[in-house]
């Protein structure tokens, strides 16, 4: 499957656009891929259609465009040759994204709604969608702010509160909008209460919404007696809440995954570590394990998401979690964090921060690792997690936990896409490679720094399942290899470029490779078993290994 996505922009006090083109990759055999998976058999939501905002900055820009250029707007988005949008957000009078405040009063009578402004250039180009679309798209309008005349404050930005007076007024505004829109053919089907939704933060939420005269709906499990709760457990307090909800269990899932109650995830229980499924042998246990190696008593590691989740697994499998306390940038600190699409979730968590506190703790430099996945490397460190494949998924708390953590452990496949690896002896041997280079000249775009990594002496390794590389001055250099793998086939051919290579390097430990617990101690972490101490030869015709120890 095709995908093209157009954007528009501004650039030396004119206006241009680019399209980018992708392929969407399948998901075989429900494997990880760097683009998206499906998985058809579970469901949880029903997504009624995509759709986008059109504000008066998206119909500005798209009123100075030539015919040709509105042309492939509307093709690129709307058509089914395209992104087939059908749903449309339509602000109520001025939002975020107007070119000045406004509203749609007549001589500041509260029913009597023009929409002359609207008419400039949101009407015209609603009738130019309209016109494309083979089904008719639905719209649903999303007012930003009363007017000023009805708020507290007496403007329609920086919070107030909708004055008790103009309760009817307003309604009687937001449908008298409604009714304009459709005089001139938009039907609108759907209304939104507040801009945007999030899924943390529950407080700040809560707060936001109370204190700008919205309405607070709290989902609750069941309803207790007022002041049974203690209070330093009390979150939000009545005070802000207008209507409570006892949900009913199945519309109350504690995770992606968990549709019961566990208060061992709640942080209210602590439950004996047993019954943990280990991860199956395979690349990612093998990344996992090798970066377990690295982890040191009394420290504090950030977990992200991806394949580093199942470092969780392996530190409960090899006994170590009371050791070092592992955290996650949602808030969690301590116990056995879970991977997969439950990731941000944890087993017996010793504490429970905001996200804005856990990452406060980071950029203070109270990191002592990090465990991190990556989608791009090149010969300077420099890592890219956050555009590539022509998609922007955005750097999340990357940035954060990277620019002040003490050591940092990048793990991943070596190749991206489907490839075939089995397990041999005390190593590993490749039958197929992965479609895509991810050790690239350059990568698409820097969300870590390896200069600066290396002006500020940080430690960092980059594990695959293959091979482990590390930053130093001149680059990235290759320190440890897989038995079995051939130096030339399996990782020289399948970079761009050709990283640092000394004399010898060090066997991955076979522990790596073998079925079962690895039997980690603290003493032998960063440490090859004592009875396999060998190194590659990699000079020419220096297959053998050579004991170093």
């Amino acid at each position: 499957m095709k995908f093209k996505a157009l954007t528009t922009c501004f650039a030396g006090g004119g206006t241009g656009h680019y399209t980018q083109q992708g392929r969407l990759s399948p998901d075989e055999k429900n494997t990880e891929n760097q683009v998206i998976n499906l998985h058809p058999e579970l469901s949880w939501e029903v997504f009624e259609g995509f759709g986008g905002a059109v504000t008066d900055a998206a119909t500005y820009v798209y009123s100075l465009m030539n015919e040709e250029q509105k042309k492939e707007v509307l093709s690129t988005y709307f058509s089914k040759e395209g992104l087939g949008y059908q749903l449309l957000r339509v602000p109520v009078d001025s939002c975020d994204f107007s070119l000045e405040t406004y509203d749609s009063l007549v001589e500041k009578e509260p029913v009597k709604v023009a929409a002359q402004r609207a008419g400039k250039y949101i009407f015209p180009m609603l009738k130019d969608i309209f016109a494309v679309c083979e089904e008719q798209p639905e719209i649903m309008v999303s007012p930003w702010s009363p007017p000023e005349y009805m708020k507290t404050n007496g403007q329609r930005q920086w919070g107030g509160h909708l004055k008790k007076e103009y309760y009817p007024d307003w309604a009687e505004y937001i449908c008298q909008y409604i009714l304009a829109l459709q005089a001139e053919g938009f039907p609108v089907k759907r209304m939104s209460i507040q801009n945007e939704a999030m899924n943390i933060e529950q407080f700040e939420v809560a707060a936001a919404v109370h204190n700008s005269g919205g309405i607070v709906i709290a989902q609750v499990d069941r309803v207790v007696k007022q002041g049974s709760i203690p209070a330093k457990e009390v979150l939000i307090h009545g005070f802000m809440v207008d209507y409570l909800v006892e949900g009913r269990p199945e519309y109350s899932m504690q995770s992606f995954e968990t549709d019961a109650f566990r208060p061992e995830i709640a942080g209210l229980a602590s439950i004996p570590a047993v019954g943990f499924d280990p991860l199956p042998m395979g690349p990612r246990k093998i990344c996992c394990r090798r970066a377990a190696m690295e982890l040191r008593p009394n420290s504090l590691i950030n977990l992200g998401i991806g394949m580093p989740g199942g470092i969780g697994s392996v530190a409960e499998e090899e006994g170590l979690t009371d050791l070092f306390t592992l955290s996650l940038e949602c808030g969690p600190l301590g116990g056995i964090p879970l991977g997969g699409i439950d990731f941000g979730a944890t087993i017996n968590p010793e504490a429970m921060y905001r996200m804005a506190d856990i990452l406060q703790l980071y950029d203070g430099g109270a990191l002592d690792m990090a465990v991190l996945g990556f989608a791009e490397v090149d010969r300077l460190g420099n890592v890219n997690a956050h555009s590539f494949n022509n998609r922007m998924v955005g750097a999340g708390g990357f940035i954060d936990i990277t620019q002040n953590v003490k050591k940092l452990c990048f793990i991943g496949t070596f190749t991206a896409g489907k490839q075939t690896v089995k397990m041999k002896g005390d190593g590993l041997s490749i039958h197929t490679q992965g479609p895509q280079k991810k050790f690239l000249h350059q990568v698409e775009a820097i969300t870590f720094s390896g200069r600066e990594a290396v002006r500020k002496g940080q430690e960092v390794l980059y594990i695959t399942e293959r091979a482990v590389f590390r930053l130093e001055q001149e680059g990235l250099t290759l320190v440890e290899i897989a038995h079995g793998v051939d130096l030339q086939r399996d990782i020289l051919d399948q970079m761009e470029f050709k990283p640092v290579i000394p004399e010898y390097v060090r066997y991955m430990d076979p522990r790596l490779f073998r079925e079962g617990p690895m039997g980690l101690t603290p003493e032998q972490m960063e440490m090859l078993d004592p009875e396999y101490e060998f190194w590659r030869d990699l000079r020419p015709g220096g297959e053998g290994g050579e004991s170093r120890g």
